[in-house]
């Protein structure tokens, strides 16, 4: 159905659109993806290794969802030195704009993955309806 295709491409474009608050050479730091279970359920992962809970906020702001990382200095940093420091833990400060009816259900941290789970919530005036024919 073209609608659908339609609604997809509104989705892509709109619902999770990243309006990043930081320079262009760290605009895709830290990664993330975008899964869609069904049309009306979506997940945000960001990866976000070597940070705790403590050092993330989600905050929903009207339509803006956004994500910030600030980690602590290491208690333990001052006895040892980096060879090498691959895993990057700058802070950082992501923004996405939703949809209209998108809703946060759920916010979780698991193995440096925060997942924050987003629902579609059509109110019931607002769902297209079947008309009799007359």
């Amino acid at each position: 159905m073209q609608m659908s295709k339609f609604f997809e491409l509104a989705i892509a474009d709109s619902f999770l659109k990243d309006s990043f608050s930081f320079k262009a050479e760290s605009s895709y730091y830290p990664p993330h993806n975008i899964l869609k279970h069904n049309d009306n359920k979506f997940v945000l992962e960001i990866a976000v290794a070597g940070f705790k809970q403590e050092d993330l906020n989600v905050i929903l702001d009207k339509n803006t969802l956004i994500v910030t990382g600030d980690r602590r200095k290491d208690q333990n940093s001052d006895s040892f030195d980096y060879l090498h420091k691959g895993i990057g833990t700058r802070s950082f400060n992501k923004s996405f704009v939703l949809e209209r009816y998108l809703i946060v259900k759920d916010v979780k941290l698991s193995d440096g993955i925060l997942k924050i789970v987003l629902e579609r919530v059509v109110p019931e005036e607002e769902q297209p309806r079947i008309l009799e024919i007359g």
